[in-house]
């Protein structure tokens, strides 16, 4: 199931992307309208990007699972191209989620 985003969160992790393939950074104007849409959200989002704590786990099968249950910190890792990277076995994934499932009971 795809996430759909807002026009204007599209259009602004766009230009965040943009920015970061140019200067590696992303301008203040970015990240204050990233505090305007999301609030405190938004704060917590860069916190986790920046201690690099998200994690593109994948496996042989082509199953792709972030572990972070913050979705804007997944998105603002993919654009400022800080998401760690795990290839496991399709049966680790299948623990690994089970194991998140479990948690959450």
């Amino acid at each position: 199931m795809a996430v759909v985003l807002p026009a204007v969160v599209e259009e602004l992790l766009s230009e965040m992307a943009a920015a970061v393939q140019e200067s590696a950074r992303i301008p203040d104007e970015y990240l204050l309208s990233l505090k305007f849409l999301f609030g405190s959200s938004a704060t917590q989002a860069l916190d986790l990007v920046d201690r690099q704590s998200i994690t593109l786990i994948s496996s042989p099968s082509g199953r792709h699972v972030y572990q972070c249950k913050h979705l804007l910190a997944v998105y603002l890792s993919q654009v400022m191209r800080t998401c760690q990277q795990l290839s496991v076995s399709d049966k680790q994934l299948t623990d690994i989620l089970l194991m998140e499932k479990k948690q959450e009971a």
